[in-house]
């Protein structure tokens, strides 16, 4: 290259970065570039609903929270003292829950539970199923599923209205469904389908019917049509909790979310599923790797598509956060987490000047709330959770800038909030009258 031309190209460079790309300084008053187009480097306040000046009054009433920041403090800190006074009265009768100074080791000590004894009659009920129905093949509990819920009925190809028989339409559809659930695969389907069904035809209708919209619609159809069907008399009440959790599957480096992660120790992506309590999945997702289960979750709870009102969902330790508390707190649900160093979960005092208080708790009580840092940030906060109930933002990216958007929004006033949030919201896990399972200790 000519003497001088590394130069000029550098300048015309630099040039067209500071075209593409927003000044700002953040809270320690260093130069950062937000670049436009870009997910996570863009400007932050691009995901926040431009109309929210002048509709305010309506976000608010959407995520059922008062306007006033006092009224919603003033909420949490009689909850928080509820619960803490629930939690020091019923110490002394929780044997498998022990409050007490033990240095490193932490305060908080928890005993596992003996194994409950198997119900007497679910050995019976297991064999009575067996006696008269035997072994039922999957395809069969598929086709019965398809059948009763009509979920195929509005199939149609991505490039409009095919000229397949309905008939024929639906037992390929089912056939591929088939083979991709059961990993059995559409060569190994084509080569045993009795209906004269080619290989090929199979790989058509998938390529053409099967899109993910068209997955995701026969399976929230599907799970609406269980929630309806369910007797009350034995299955109970419907449930308004989920548990969700990811699992590895293997992926070819071509798949662009292919990672390898250490923890899993292979290539291959992450599928997030979301399963209620009478074990019927109402949402799955594929997410990277080291994508964050928080973001997944939360993204779950508000557009899972299906009857099911979700308000609360249990998660293992990946699945939550300080941030995930607070969000979940405004979106109106709860994060119910398996807490993996419990031991060291210090709670915060409501309020400066009640050091008496909850004396079976000193242990592990520190220091008050900063409510003023929570009623300072509260309106942006809403913000937040606005956009993401809006979806002018993914939950994904709302979770990856939090960290840069507390010092382009909040200043060091946000990071506070955000870290005296987590341990108020929490709170509502350790009180006795809640179920056993929300604290479980980890492994």
């Amino acid at each position: 290259m000519p003497p001088g031309q590394t130069a000029v190209a550098g300048a015309v460079c630099g040039s067209g970065y500071g075209q593409r790309s927003e000044g700002r300084v953040n809270s320690r008053n260093e130069a950062t570039d937000w670049v436009v187009g870009a997910g996570k480097w863009r400007n932050p306040d691009q995901d926040l609903p431009h109309d929210f000046e002048v509709h305010r009054d309506a976000h608010y009433a959407a995520l059922c929270k008062p306007l006033d920041p006092t009224a919603f403090i003033d909420q949490l800190r009689e909850e928080m003292r509820d619960e803490l006074a629930a939690l020091d009265t019923g110490v002394p009768k929780l044997a498998w829950l022990e409050i007490a100074d033990r240095g490193k080791n932490g305060a908080i000590k928890l005993t596992d539970l003996d194994a409950a004894p198997e119900p007497r009659n679910l050995r019976r009920l297991k064999n009575e199923v067996r006696t008269r129905w035997g072994t039922v093949p999957l395809i069969d509990m598929l086709k019965e599923a398809v059948l009763r819920t009509g979920c195929l009925a509005g199939v149609t190809g991505t490039a409009g209205c095919g000229d397949l028989a309905p008939e024929v339409l639906a037992e390929r559809l089912l056939l591929a469904i088939y083979a991709y659930g059961t990993n059995t695969g559409i060569r190994a389907i084509a080569g045993n389908a009795v209906l004269g069904h080619s290989e090929d035809d199979i790989r058509f209708v998938r390529r053409r019917y099967l899109t993910a919209g068209v997955a995701r619609t026969i399976a929230t159809e599907t799970a609406n049509a269980t929630f309806a069907a369910r007797a009350q008399t034995v299955w109970g009440a419907g449930s308004s909790a989920a548990a969700s959790d990811s699992t590895h599957f293997g992926a070819f480096d071509q798949n662009i979310f292919t990672e390898w992660p250490s923890r899993y120790g292979g290539r291959g992506v992450l599928i997030y599923w979301h399963v209620e309590r009478k074990s019927m999945a109402i949402h799955s997702q594929l997410i990277s790797c080291t994508a964050s289960e928080v973001a997944a979750m939360v993204e779950c709870a508000m557009r899972h598509g299906t009857t099911m009102e979700v308000e609360g969902n249990y998660v293992d330790s990946h699945g939550q956060s300080e941030v995930g508390f607070g969000i979940t707190r405004l979106l109106g649900f709860d994060l119910l987490p398996r807490i993996k160093r419990i031991n060291k979960v210090r709670l915060y005092r409501p309020a400066a000047g009640e050091s008496d208080a909850y004396p079976r708790l000193a242990p592990a009580l520190s220091r008050p709330i900063r409510w003023d840092i929570i009623a300072e940030q509260y309106d942006q906060m809403i913000k937040y959770a606005t956009a993401i109930r809006a979806g002018t933002a993914s939950t994904e990216a709302e979770h990856q800038l939090s960290g840069s958007r507390v010092g382009h929004l909040a200043g060091t006033g946000l990071p506070g909030a955000r870290r005296r949030r987590g341990p108020l919201v929490r709170l509502p896990a350790f009180t006795p009258q809640r179920p056993r399972p929300l604290f479980v200790p980890a492994a």
